[in-house]
């Protein structure tokens, strides 16, 4: 009976201790989105549109997308996306790269669907539903979004260049 009783305080102490690590982990990890909400936050409603209308004039009159453009969207987004945004200037230009990405999608129902696509617009509402406030921005919104997003990136990262070379084919003008 005695070693029934001090197995079970072993167990009580094991599941305690995971307990408190992942309620510590997931402590941290709002305290992240918190800060990157932020961050973000500093952005104006304006200074997006400033970033969409670099968009708009970059894209004016172009029948071929550069391989190149794509893979420096890609490259900046996963850079960035795994760390908190806490500055404005990154989210401006996670916000440019992802709006190149979303409308050049645009040219092709099928790159809409495709991985880099869906980044490019997941990063956009991410940002965007922050900076107007379209959403009560919570933390449950935020990590919503940073879960997709992430997974999208780690999948493209996975076959980046495949994944590049299918998307730019997607939105070149044959």
């Amino acid at each position: 009976m005695k070693k029934f009783f001090i197995v079970l305080a072993i167990i009580v102490v094991i599941v305690l201790a995971v307990f408190l690590v992942l309620h510590f982990k997931g402590q941290k990890d709002n305290e992240s989105l918190m800060e990157e909400i932020k961050g973000i936050e500093k952005v104006l409603a304006s200074d997006l549109k400033v970033e969409e209308e670099k968009i708009e004039t970059k894209l004016t009159g172009v029948t071929e997308v550069a391989k190149e453009d794509i893979d420096e969207a890609i490259s900046y987004i996963q850079t960035h996306v795994e760390e908190p945004i806490k500055d404005s200037e990154v989210a401006k230009k996670m916000y440019y790269y992802a709006s190149y990405l979303e409308e050049v999608a645009k040219k092709d129902t099928k790159a809409v669907e495709h991985e880099i696509g869906k980044v490019g617009t997941s990063v956009k509402s991410y940002i965007k539903n922050i900076v107007e406030k379209t959403e009560t921005v919570s933390v449950e919104v935020s990590k919503k979004f940073k879960k997709e997003i992430k997974e999208l990136s780690t999948k493209i990262t996975n076959e980046k260049d495949k994944l590049v070379g299918e998307f730019h084919q997607l939105v070149t003008k044959k």
